[in-house]
């Protein structure tokens, strides 16, 4: 390796190469205080009718368990024998940081329905973490159909 290949070598793994690996650039950072409380569904991409009375509520608390109520079936997929609606799941929750995006990964210990469980699900946070949403996609991500929550109360220790 001549000279001039050398140094372009050490620029590229002193300078860029730092640059490059950075994980997480650009992006917010979220930590399990920005989704302690009361999430409740309120608009799904495209717009459906399963916004409205009865619609799903997730409650997180600080120390990582989760209660969720009324929740759609789709959020589950693609677990087929359930019905449309889920009247109580309760389990684990967590952020897993290792992939490009946070997510909380949820852990379902115990459900009302014939559910298999343990069963895990996912919510994708969104915003900021002074202004968090969580969403889910329904089908296939590159198809962007998701349904949203948004925080209803902050409360960690909320029943």
């Amino acid at each position: 390796m001549g000279r001039a290949q050398r140094t372009v070598a050490a620029w590229f793994c002193w300078f860029l190469f730092p640059l490059l690996a950075t994980p997480g650039c650009g992006r917010a950072h979220f930590e399990a205080r920005h989704f302690f409380g009361t999430w409740r569904i309120v608009e799904r991409t495209p717009p459906s009718a399963a916004v409205g009375s009865g619609a799903a509520e997730i409650v997180l608390r600080s120390n990582g368990t989760f209660t969720a109520t009324n929740v759609p079936a789709d959020w589950l997929a693609p677990i087929r024998k359930v019905p449309s609606r889920l009247s109580l799941l309760t389990g684990t929750w967590a952020i897993d940081d290792r992939l490009d995006s946070d997510r909380l990964l949820l852990s379902i210990q115990k459900a009302d329905k014939e559910l298999p469980v343990p069963y895990g699900a996912e919510l994708m946070p969104d915003g900021s973490p002074d202004a968090p949403a969580l969403f889910y996609y329904v089908g296939d991500p590159d198809e962007n159909r998701r349904v949203f929550f948004k925080r209803t109360a902050t409360r960690s220790d909320v029943r």
